[in-house]
C-alpha cells in the first residue's frame, strides 16, 4: 500500500508515510481513501483525532454515512472537512457527459443521491 502511496506523491510531488507515522506529517490536508468509517463502521477512523488539527483542510472520499466520524472530528478540530457526496456525484455526472454527450443535471443527481442516501432503508 505505501509503494502505491509513494507513486501518487511522486506525481504531486510529495512523500507519502504510513498512519503510524502521520504524527510527523507537517501537510495543510488530509484525505482519507480508506474504507474505514463507512456504514455499519461508523465509528472507525483512520486517523486519531488528537492529529487534526494540524490539518487547514480533510477530505474523507466515503459517502456513506454522509459525515463520518473523521470529518465530525475534523471539523471539531478547526479542520474545514467534507465527506465524499460531492466526488460521488461528480464521478456520476462526468460518466454521464462521457456516456450521452450532454450536460448533466448535477443539482438533481445531487439531491437525488443526498435523498437516498439519508433514506433509512438503503
Amino acid at each position: 500500500v505505501l509503494t502505491r502511496a509513494s507513486s501518487v506523491g511522486r506525481y504531486f510531488s510529495s512523500d507519502a508515510c504510513s498512519v503510524e507515522d502521520i504524527g510527523a506529517v507537517e501537510a495543510d490536508c488530509f484525505i482519507n481513501t480508506t474504507p474505514v468509517g463507512m456504514r455499519f463502521h461508523e465509528e472507525g477512523t483512520p486517523l486519531d483525532g488528537s492529529l487534526l488539527h494540524r490539518f487547514r483542510w480533510g477530505f474523507d472520499v466515503i459517502y456513506t454515512p454522509l459525515e463520518t466520524r473523521l470529518v465530525r472530528e475534523a471539523r471539531n478540530a478547526g479542520c474545514a472537512a467534507s465527506g465524499g457526496l460531492a466526488m460521488f456525484v461528480h464521478q456520476g455526472a462526468e460518466q454521464f457527459r462521457l456516456w450521452t454527450g450532454q450536460e448533466p443535471p448535477v443539482a438533481v443527481m445531487r439531491d437525488r443521491v443526498r435523498s437516498i442516501l439519508e433514506d433509512e432503508k438503503y
